[in-house]
């Protein structure tokens, strides 16, 4: 990678909601990072260099960068972008023009012919990061020419422990092709040990470390006819590698950007059993004609992921902004939605019969109802799309980042300006992930 480029040197970059990583010296930084995606922790480079690309597009050693994870992952036309870019970038750089040149010569097989999918399983956590999951399968599918399948066999949550698919339970499926479509179709299939007897088991890929993940990358540079995605990743990851003629390469850049490009695939490929959306409509119609202001309140297992003091402070934070709400407008309703039974006890004691809000599994504690095992997961899974689907219709709504309930409200709907409340920064859905085992080579990147 040529090391005579210049640009500012920036002080820091920002991973997620909580790590904000500083840079001591840009161009050891730089060369670590250039190891990390040769011989290091592959989904550590992935995230960190997309990462720093989408936040510092202007400099060419970020295209640089990029171009070579697209090298190692077999994507010559993403790579050939990403130099031509370090060269517009750095145009008196004649090392760069000479790998535009040398990488537009290399010609890659041409995928076999016949159709080739993508199976996304479920990825085994709340109902809505299982969702958003199949929304990034279904991006990383339009950009390779693959068919997406879902299939939400036995370790989804939010069936019924059987190897049947539970995603159409609540959608209406992607495509015509089933799972069993695929397994008579699929060829080889990566990554193993799934194989096209394989395809409904789940459980197959633990990954316990670095070595383990199959990356959103990875996926898109398979040559297999069948890919399997059962790790979450953020369609974030892929931005940088849709086609310039797909709808989302015309989305302007900014903070908002996650919020559109979900809500272009949701509109798509996110079709509502026409029961579960009825129950929506109805529960509108009887208890919210009118205005109304939807409020998500996260507790149980979050507090234990953010925090119990930064939790606390979100929800007093989320309360506060009720109360002032309530103050302005004495007839304004709000719909409640929660999992945590204090949560909504704290709600109604503050509201009173202005507080609204469904029938639904909630308990008190820092266990999620998803993971007690004391509800059925298809009851669960039609409540929680039941109650977002009710929330996007409110004239406002009050959430958190730190909880996918909360960003598909922000996604599903192209709220009003200032409608739109989330209490603290999207994680892992406006960016590439960073796994808890790669936090120390990080921090150890930057130093």
């Amino acid at each position: 990678m040529p090391s005579n480029l210049r640009s500012a040197l920036p002080r820091s970059f920002v991973l997620d909601s909580v790590v904000a990583v500083p840079i001591a010296d840009r161009a050891r930084f730089l060369d670590k990072l250039a190891w990390e995606i040769d011989f290091g922790s592959w989904p550590l480079a992935e995230a960190v260099t997309l990462t720093y690309l989408e936040q510092y597009p202007d400099d060419p050693q970020a295209w640089l960068l990029a171009a070579h994870l697209a090298w190692r992952v077999g994507l010559p036309t993403a790579e050939v972008g990403f130099l031509k870019k370090a060269a517009r970038l750095a145009p008196a750089n004649a090392a760069v023009k000479r790998r535009v040149a040398a990488t537009r010569a290399a010609v890659r097989p041409a995928a076999p012919p016949g159709k080739r999918f993508l199976v996304a399983k479920a990825y085994g956590y709340g109902f809505w990061s299982d969702v958003t999951h199949v929304l990034g399968c279904a991006l990383l599918a339009e950009i390779a020419g693959r068919v997406p399948v879902v299939h939400w066999g036995a370790g989804s949550r939010f069936g019924d422990g059987t190897d049947r698919d539970h995603f159409t339970d609540f959608f209406a499926p992607p495509s015509a092709e089933t799972i069993d479509d695929v397994a008579a179709q699929a060829g080889p299939v990566y990554p193993p040990p799934y194989s096209p007897a394989r395809l409904r088991e789940d459980g197959l890929r633990l990954q316990q470390g670095p070595q383990e993940v199959v990356t959103a990358l990875r996926l898109l540079g398979s040559d297999a006819r069948t890919v399997v995605s059962d790790l979450y990743f953020s369609a974030a990851t892929l931005m940088p590698f849709v086609p310039r003629d797909h709808p989302l390469a015309a989305l302007p850049r900014g903070p908002a950007a996650w919020r559109d490009a979900y809500r272009h695939l949701a509109a798509k490929y996110l079709r509502p059993r026409a029961v579960i959306a009825e129950e929506a409509r109805g529960f509108v119609r009887e208890r919210l004609a009118g205005s109304f202001i939807a409020v998500h309140l996260r507790g149980t297992d979050k507090t234990i992921e953010t925090g119990s003091d930064r939790a606390t402070l979100l929800q007093r934070e989320a309360f506060a902004r009720i109360e002032a709400h309530a103050a302005r407008d004495a007839d304004l309703r709000f719909f409640v939605m929660t999992d945590d039974a204090d949560l909504l006890a704290h709600a109604v004691q503050l509201l009173g019969p202005r507080a609204i809000y469904t029938e639904a599994a909630r308990i008190s504690g820092p266990e999620g109802v998803h993971n007690t095992g004391r509800f059925a997961g298809g009851a669960l899974g039609r409540e929680v799309l039941r109650d977002v689907l009710i929330a996007i219709e409110a004239d406002a709504f009050i959430g958190t980042g730190t909880s996918n309930v909360s960003n598909a409200c922000a996604y599903l709907r192209d709220w009003p300006q200032d409608a739109l409340t989330l209490l603290d920064r999207p994680v892992f859905i406006d960016r590439p992930m960073v796994f808890g085992w790669d936090m120390p080579r990080l921090r150890a990147l930057a130093q």
